[in-house]
């Protein structure tokens, strides 16, 4: 199953950005998708406060081919 972040990934280009995730703590297929994009070089992970105790999980793309 392909998630929504190894989508976008795909068609992303150097620099674009995407919030995979809005909550408290990275959670479900989403976030692990993330961080195996993360893991293989594909993109930075970033972690912003929105407002209270919840955060929104953003996925920065790097320059690596898929």
């Amino acid at each position: 199953m392909k998630t929504k972040v190894e989508d976008w990934a795909k068609e992303a280009a150097h620099g674009d950005r995407v919030i995979y995730y809005i909550g408290t703590y990275a959670a479900g297929d989403e976030c692990r998708a993330a961080r195996d994009l993360y893991e293989g070089g594909v993109v930075l992970l970033l972690r912003k406060r929105k407002e209270g105790h919840l955060f929104n999980y953003i996925a920065h793309r790097t320059g690596k081919k898929i």
